[in-house]
C-alpha cells in the first residue's frame, strides 16, 4: 500500500503537465474552488449503478431472481428505475421517476415479517379491488329494452325518486339522467 501511495504522491507533485504548466498539486493548490463536503448518504446514491426495469406480478426481475416489497404491489407494468451495488445483490433500490420508492429485496431472503408486509398489502389491494368490481357490477344493473325498431330504447330499471334523491348506488348520474329525474 506504501508503494502505491508514494506512486501517486509523485504522479501529482513530480510531473509538470504542459497544459496546466505546473504539475497536479500546485494547480490545485492554486484553485479558489471552494471544496463542498457532501454527507455519506448522498454519495452513496452517486456511487450505485442503474438499470431499467418493469415491475411484474411477483416485483422486480434483476440479477435473474425477483425483488419484492409491499410498495412494489399494486403496480405490475410501471417501469421503474433500479439503483444497485454491483456485485451485491442484497437489496435494490427502486425509484418511480424521480421519487425513490423502496428498498427492495430477493423473494427469497425476505423475513418473516417483510413477507407479512408484502402479503398484507396484497390482501388489502385484493379486497379494494373486489370492492370496486362489486360496485362497477351494481351499477351496471341498470337496463334498457332491447332496440328492435327504430324508436328510442326505454328504460326498463325501476328507479323510485326517493332512490334518485339519495344518490344510492342504484342512482347513478347516468340512470338519473336517463330518467329525467333530476333534483337540482
Amino acid at each position: 500500500m506504501e508503494h502505491l501511495r508514494s506512486g501517486i504522491d509523485e504522479w501529482n507533485t513530480a510531473h509538470a503537465r504542459p497544459v496546466l504548466g505546473c504539475t497536479l498539486a500546485e494547480a490545485w493548490a492554486r484553485d479558489a474552488t471552494p471544496i463542498r463536503t457532501v454527507e455519506e448518504g448522498r454519495l452513496r446514491w452517486m456511487m450505485l449503478a442503474e438499470d431499467r426495469r418493469t415491475v411484474q406480478k411477483e416485483g422486480v426481475r434483476f440479477g435473474g431472481r425477483y425483488f419484492t416489497a409491499p410498495e412494489l404491489t399494486g403496480r405490475r407494468g410501471s417501469s421503474v428505475r433500479v439503483l444497485h451495488w454491483p456485485h451485491d445483490e442484497r437489496r435494490i433500490e427502486v425509484f418511480l421517476g424521480q421519487e425513490w420508492l423502496c428498498t427492495a429485496y430477493p423473494q427469497g431472503s425476505l423475513s418473516a415479517d417483510q413477507r407479512a408486509e408484502v402479503l398484507a398489502e396484497r390482501r388489502r389491494q385484493k379486497l379494494e379491488a373486489d370492492a370496486l368490481r362489486r360496485k362497477a357490477a351494481r351499477l351496471a344493473r341498470y337496463h334498457l329494452s332491447p332496440a328492435t325498431a327504430s324508436a328510442d330504447a326505454e328504460p326498463t330499471s325501476v328507479l323510485t325518486e326517493a332512490d334518485a334523491a339519495s344518490g344510492g348506488d342504484r342512482a347513478g348520474p347516468r340512470a338519473v339522467s336517463l330518467l329525467g329525474l333530476e333534483t337540482d
